[in-house]
């Protein structure tokens, strides 16, 4: 500042050694001109500023211009300070006569936190400028809670923490059923465990306990009957102190049981029907009463003292509404009380069906299998189950109820192709001779030769008009057995007679000794009216018994063998001769009989499979309820017999279970041998054969 003020002195001494120096040249002016004396005009002076110039307070002559003595005075130019002062957003020089500023940017130090972030709460950083002394402060946004991906156990809840600061989600547990810690008892609590399917919490929960005593050992103190109900008690073997007793129900509650209230004794033939009252029971209460009409079934049966009966129901008294009720196969009106007279064991018949609905099953695919395996009953044949039947309130004795041998358990249904034939006596059915024709008897039914055949369904429930055309087709069988042999046969015969059918029936014959149902005792059915399927019925002489079960049936009884001459004898005496179909089958199909035999004996037909179809019918009936149909029925069966009491229960029940089953084992071997003999000896038409 000293510096500038020795400059402005020194500028004005300059300028006043110029002002003196004009005014000697003025008067000179004067002098060497026209002289006058000034008129002096005295003018002010004008300081100088940063940026413009001034002058000094100076005279001049009022009556000419060459008078004057002003001294013009520089710029100052500007005053700046040395040092920047803060000037918002920047700072600056300031000049201290004009205040005119030189102004930069600030230059920023590095930023120095004063307060940190948190999660809820901003922070707060410090900049200072390296020029001048300003300084700013700008916040720092808060950070927001980080909270840890997985839920820890936090007591009642779960919570995700946040891993900055104390914070947390929390959620009430999600709790599942893990296991049981400890079971409960009838007397003592349990614990049960549940964890959490969100994070690791467990919990133990109180299983109160179960009130339910374990009677698992149970003591009779009175035996039930056939008809009369037991005791049994049972102390709790888990706290030994709560006992509890349960009736054992008679035997003849664990079963169907059929009453009927009537003069049941009036029907005696197949051609006295008799009316009756019907309440048909369960095992597990079920019950339905209806009115039914009764009448014997079987010409056979009705010479026995036990009788056969067809049964039809009805809704009302007057029996002309049917009533129809699922007894396993559906609803039908119309069923057989089947006596089973000659079969202790009461499962002959029941149990040989089902042996051929499993034959069925094994065929290899066809329409007809299709068909018949998709029938609710046993594939045509008769199917039933043990029951216990009362009349006029006292027990009658053990029965099967049964599917009738009728439309239905064909599953024919109003179509005028279908039909279904029985076979009654040997002597008119053995393809000796044709069928005669069809005429309706005194009773209703459609009978030809002789009461040989039975037509027991054609058409549209009977109402075609006429039978013809059932005589023609099934005479058409007939005469291609009668009329062919060899390859005509065997390449013939599948247009008038269901093959499969045929072979399966044949070796059923065989395998369980059907004595009584070589020719007679046939169901014969056809859906077309052209092909016509062999059926079974009527199985109780079978597994060892003959027809009226008065005597045994050796196990080598009855078997194929090849003649001499290679061909194969059927072996099957039927009255007076034998069935022809049964010959022309052995010596026309014997690869496809072999074939099918094998594998029949490796499944339905095995001594197993048997067994276990037997013991599954035997199950349905306690044994006391076999003695108590015995007993109901001793004088009459030791008068059939022709022996006192004592010797006819001997009698009966040595046909018993034991004996079945060891036939069965002895019959199938020799069975075994006679097929071998057979593929050994007897021509085949193929050498792939498998052997047996």
């Amino acid at each position: 500042m000293k510096s500038r003020k020795r400059l402005v002195i020194s500028l004005l001494l300059i300028s006043l050694c110029f002002a003196v120096l004009i005014l000697v040249g003025c008067d000179n002016r004067f002098d060497n001109n026209e002289s006058h004396e000034h008129t002096l005009v005295e003018h002010e002076g004008k300081k100088p500023t940063c940026t413009e110039g001034g002058w000094y307070l100076y005279n001049t002559c009022a009556t000419c211009d060459d008078y004057s003595t002003y001294i013009p005075i520089a710029p100052l130019g500007h005053d700046y300070s040395d040092i920047y002062e803060p000037n918002g957003d920047v700072h600056s020089l300031v000049c201290s006569r004009c205040s005119l500023t030189i102004d930069q940017s600030h230059t920023w130090q590095e930023e120095e936190v004063i307060s940190h972030p948190t999660c809820t709460k901003t922070g707060l950083r410090s900049n200072v400028c390296n020029v001048c002394a300003a300084e700013t402060t700008t916040s720092i946004p808060s950070l927001g809670h980080n909270y840890s991906e997985n839920y820890s156990p936090n007591g009642d809840v779960h919570s995700r923490n946040c891993t900055r600061c104390t914070a947390t989600i929390d959620q009430d547990h999600d709790w599942v059923f893990d296991k049981v810690i400890d079971a409960p008892t009838c007397s003592a609590s349990g614990r049960e465990r549940y964890v959490c399917t969100v994070c690791t919490a467990t919990k133990n929960e109180i299983i109160l306990p179960t009130g339910e005593h374990t009677y698992d050992i149970w003591n009779t103190t009175q035996e039930a009957s056939a008809f009369e109900a037991g005791l049994e008690v049972s102390v709790c073997s888990v706290c030994h102190s709560a006992s509890t007793e349960r009736v054992i129900p008679a035997h003849v509650t664990t079963m169907p049981i059929l009453y009927m209230e009537g003069n049941y004794t009036e029907a005696t033939t197949a051609k006295n029907e008799v009316k009756m009252s019907v309440v048909y029971t369960t095992p597990d209460g079920q019950m339905f009463t209806s009115y039914a009409l009764i009448k014997v079934q079987g010409a056979t049966s009705a010479a026995y003292a036990k009788k056969n009966y067809t049964i039809k129901l009805y809704k009302n008294e007057d029996c002309s509404s049917k009533f129809k009720i699922d007894l396993g196969w559906g609803k039908e009106s119309k069923y057989c009380l089947k006596a089973n007279w000659i079969d202790y064991t009461q499962a002959r018949n029941i149990v040989s069906c089902r042996l051929w609905s499993d034959m069925v099953d094994t065929r290899s695919v066809s329409d007809i299998q299709a068909r018949l395996a998709g029938l609710p009953t046993n594939a045509g044949a008769i199917d039933g189950f043990p029951i216990a039947v009362y009349m006029n309130g006292e027990f009658y004795g053990l029965y099967t109820m049964n599917v009738p041998k009728d439309e239905w358990m064909f599953g024919m249904d109003d179509c005028e192709t279908e039909a279904l034939l029985a076979a009654d006596d040997w002597l008119n059915t053995d393809f000796s001779v044709l069928l005669d024709g069809f005429e309706e008897n005194s009773a209703g039914d459609y009978v030809s030769n002789n009461g040989g055949w039975e037509l027991k369904y054609f058409g549209t429930e009977k109402t075609t008009g006429s039978t013809e055309w059932v005589t023609e087709s099934f005479n058409d069988l007939i005469r291609f057995c009668q009329e062919n042999d060899g390859e005509a046969f065997r390449t013939g015969i599948s247009q008038y007679l269901d093959v499969d059918s045929a072979i399966d029936y044949l070796i059923l014959l065989y395998a369980i000794y059907m004595r009584d149902n070589g020719s007679k005792n046939m169901l014969w059915a056809t859906y077309d009216g052209k092909v016509w399927i062999p059926s079974v019925y009527d199985q109780d002489g079978t597994f060892g018994m003959v027809w009226d079960g008065k005597r045994y049936a050796k196990a080598d009884e009855a078997l194929p063998y090849v003649k001499d001459d290679g061909s194969i004898d059927a072996n099957y005496k039927l009255g007076s001769g034998y069935f022809l179909l049964w010959d022309r089958m052995l010596n026309c199909f014997t690869e496809e009989i072999l074939i099918r035999y094998k594998e029949l004996r490796e499944g339905v037909l095995s001594v197993e499979h048997i067994v276990a179809t037997f013991e599954e019918f035997r199950a349905c009936t306690p044994e006391s309820i076999y003695e108590a149909d015995f007993d109901i029925w001793s004088d009459e069966r030791a008068a059939w017999l022709g022996v006192d009491e004592s010797e006819a229960e001997k009698w009966c029940t040595r046909f018993d279970w034991d004996y079945t089953y060891g036939w069965v084992e002895d019959r199938l071997d020799n069975l075994d041998l006679a097929m071998q003999d057979i593929y050994n000896n007897a021509y085949l038409p193929s050498v792939d054969t498998p052997a047996l």
